[in-house]
């Protein structure tokens, strides 16, 4: 599978893993986990993004990122579920709150109908865009001020 395929396959597989259990992501944050499978998961994000071509401490950072980006994610997921089946989560609400900032409110808008799945991975495509980017950067392929193509 390619790089980006690989992270982003694994990713999911994190999520899905603590969705799976009730409050999931808040039992896991703020842990230091060294068991077995998450040191395989984090050699195989590291595996697929320095097979990606970045370099081992800029792919390690970036697996921390992702990974930080999952387990923020999926606690911002749970709460919600517990919030709307107690009644008490309002997008429109959280909508009107941004009415003085047209642009805020816009993209709340959005973001509120949006499933749970597609801003997962809008965000993991946003991650795996920039890793492409700064690939792009080292081999030469974009100006790294302005990203465009030289």
């Amino acid at each position: 599978m390619p790089w980006d395929e690989r992270v982003a396959v694994l990713a999911r597989g994190l999520r899905d893993a603590l969705l799976s259990h009730r409050d999931g992501a808040r039992l896991h944050a703020g842990t230091f986990v060294s068991g077995p499978h998450t040191l395989r998961l984090g050699n195989a994000l590291l595996a697929a993004l320095t097979d990606a071509g970045l370099p081992r401490a800029q792919a390690t950072g970036t697996v921390f990122g992702l990974l930080h980006f999952v387990l923020g994610h999926t606690i911002e997921e749970q709460a919600r579920d517990e919030l709307r089946a107690a009644k008490q989560w309002d997008p429109e609400r959280v909508v009107a709150a941004a009415g003085d900032f047209p642009e805020l409110a816009a993209g709340l808008a959005a973001f509120e109908t949006a499933s749970p799945d597609e801003r997962f991975a809008d965000g993991v495509g946003g991650i795996l865009d920039g890793v492409r980017w700064r690939v792009g950067v080292r081999k030469g392929g974009r100006d790294s001020a302005s990203g465009a193509v030289s």
